[in-house]
Protein backbone atom coordinates (compact mmCIF):
# COMPACT_ATOMS: atom_id res chain seq x y z
CA UNK A 1 0.00 0.00 0.00
CA UNK A 2 1.55 3.32 -1.03
CA UNK A 3 2.15 6.03 1.54
CA UNK A 4 0.02 9.14 1.38
CA UNK A 5 1.81 12.39 0.55
CA UNK A 6 1.54 13.39 4.22
CA UNK A 7 3.07 10.10 5.38
CA UNK A 8 5.90 10.40 2.86
CA UNK A 9 6.67 13.99 3.88
CA UNK A 10 6.80 12.93 7.53
CA UNK A 11 9.45 10.30 6.70
CA UNK A 12 11.99 12.85 5.40
CA UNK A 13 14.19 13.69 8.42
CA UNK A 14 15.32 17.06 7.03
CA UNK A 15 11.70 18.21 7.08
CA UNK A 16 10.80 17.11 10.62
CA UNK A 17 9.39 20.00 12.59
CA UNK A 18 9.01 22.26 9.56
CA UNK A 19 5.75 24.18 9.69
CA UNK A 20 5.59 25.66 6.21
CA UNK A 21 5.65 22.78 3.72
CA UNK A 22 3.76 23.35 0.49
CA UNK A 23 3.12 20.68 -2.15
CA UNK A 24 1.80 20.72 -5.67
CA UNK A 25 1.37 17.92 -8.19
CA UNK A 26 3.79 17.79 -11.12
CA UNK A 27 2.37 16.48 -14.36
CA UNK A 28 4.02 14.06 -16.74
CA UNK A 29 4.70 10.98 -14.63
CA UNK A 30 3.84 7.72 -16.38
CA UNK A 31 4.37 5.27 -13.52
CA UNK A 32 5.02 7.70 -10.66
CA UNK A 33 3.26 10.45 -8.76
CA UNK A 34 5.54 13.48 -8.62
CA UNK A 35 5.16 16.40 -6.26
CA UNK A 36 6.95 19.72 -6.00
CA UNK A 37 7.65 20.30 -2.32
CA UNK A 38 8.62 23.74 -1.06
CA UNK A 39 10.27 23.93 2.35
CA UNK A 40 11.85 27.07 3.82
CA UNK A 41 12.27 28.69 0.40
CA UNK A 42 13.84 25.61 -1.20
CA UNK A 43 12.16 23.43 -3.81
CA UNK A 44 12.34 19.65 -4.07
CA UNK A 45 10.68 16.81 -5.95
CA UNK A 46 9.11 13.89 -4.11
CA UNK A 47 8.71 10.94 -6.45
CA UNK A 48 6.28 8.31 -5.23
CA UNK A 49 6.78 5.21 -7.32
CA UNK A 50 3.76 3.50 -8.80
CA UNK A 51 2.57 0.12 -7.63
CA UNK A 52 3.83 -3.04 -9.34
CA UNK A 53 6.42 -1.18 -11.45
CA UNK A 54 8.77 -4.12 -10.89
CA UNK A 55 6.53 -5.93 -13.39
CA UNK A 56 7.79 -3.39 -15.94
CA UNK A 57 11.40 -4.17 -15.05
CA UNK A 58 11.82 -1.08 -12.86
CA UNK A 59 14.29 -1.77 -10.05
CA UNK A 60 13.92 1.12 -7.61
CA UNK A 61 17.09 0.27 -5.66
CA UNK A 62 19.19 0.46 -8.83
CA UNK A 63 17.30 3.59 -9.90
CA UNK A 64 18.20 5.24 -6.58
CA UNK A 65 21.87 4.23 -6.85
CA UNK A 66 22.04 5.49 -10.45
CA UNK A 67 20.42 8.78 -9.42
CA UNK A 68 23.07 9.31 -6.75
CA UNK A 69 25.88 8.56 -9.21
CA UNK A 70 24.36 10.78 -11.91
CA UNK A 71 24.06 13.66 -9.43
CA UNK A 72 27.74 13.27 -8.52
CA UNK A 73 28.77 13.95 -12.12
CA UNK A 74 26.31 16.80 -12.58
CA UNK A 75 23.76 15.27 -14.94
CA UNK A 76 20.80 15.00 -12.57
CA UNK A 77 19.53 16.81 -9.48
CA UNK A 78 21.02 16.09 -6.06
CA UNK A 79 19.37 13.24 -4.20
CA UNK A 80 18.23 14.55 -0.83
CA UNK A 81 16.65 11.45 0.67
CA UNK A 82 15.58 7.91 -0.18
CA UNK A 83 12.44 6.76 1.66
CA UNK A 84 12.76 3.06 2.37
CA UNK A 85 11.42 0.43 2.00
CA UNK A 86 9.02 2.11 -0.46
CA UNK A 87 11.90 3.54 -2.54
CA UNK A 88 10.41 7.01 -2.83
CA UNK A 89 12.98 9.56 -3.92
CA UNK A 90 13.50 13.18 -2.88
CA UNK A 91 15.66 15.31 -5.15
CA UNK A 92 16.27 18.99 -5.63
CA UNK A 93 13.81 20.67 -7.98
CA UNK A 94 15.39 22.12 -11.10
CA UNK A 95 13.48 24.84 -12.91
CA UNK A 96 13.39 24.24 -16.63
CA UNK A 97 11.37 23.59 -19.72
CA UNK A 98 10.91 20.57 -21.93
CA UNK A 99 12.53 20.23 -25.31
CA UNK A 100 10.42 19.99 -28.44
CA UNK A 101 10.97 17.32 -31.10
CA UNK A 102 12.21 20.06 -33.44
CA UNK A 103 14.75 21.34 -30.92
CA UNK A 104 16.05 17.89 -29.96
CA UNK A 105 17.15 17.26 -33.54
CA UNK A 106 19.33 20.37 -33.70
CA UNK A 107 23.06 19.51 -33.98
CA UNK A 108 24.03 21.35 -30.78
CA UNK A 109 21.36 19.47 -28.80
CA UNK A 110 22.36 16.12 -30.29
CA UNK A 111 25.95 16.88 -29.17
CA UNK A 112 24.77 17.72 -25.64
CA UNK A 113 22.74 14.51 -25.46
CA UNK A 114 25.69 12.44 -26.66
CA UNK A 115 28.02 14.10 -24.13
CA UNK A 116 25.57 13.23 -21.36
CA UNK A 117 25.17 9.63 -22.53
CA UNK A 118 28.95 9.29 -22.67
CA UNK A 119 29.15 10.40 -19.02
CA UNK A 120 26.46 7.91 -18.02
CA UNK A 121 28.15 5.00 -19.77
CA UNK A 122 31.51 5.96 -18.22
CA UNK A 123 30.21 5.47 -14.69
CA UNK A 124 32.39 2.64 -13.38
CA UNK A 125 29.92 1.12 -10.95
CA UNK A 126 27.21 0.29 -13.45
CA UNK A 127 27.02 -1.49 -16.75
CA UNK A 128 24.31 -1.80 -19.34
CA UNK A 129 23.01 -5.35 -19.43
CA UNK A 130 19.88 -6.75 -21.06
CA UNK A 131 18.17 -3.37 -21.41
CA UNK A 132 18.58 -2.30 -17.78
CA UNK A 133 21.26 -1.03 -15.45
CA UNK A 134 22.65 -3.57 -13.04
CA UNK A 135 25.02 -3.13 -10.16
Amino acid sequence: MPLSIEEALARVPQWNGKQDIQTSILSGGITNQNFKVQVDGEAFVLRIGGENTELLGVNREVEYACSVEAAKIGISPDVIYHIEPEHYLVTRFIEGTGISPEEIGQPENIRRIMQTLTKIHALPRYRWNSMRFVM
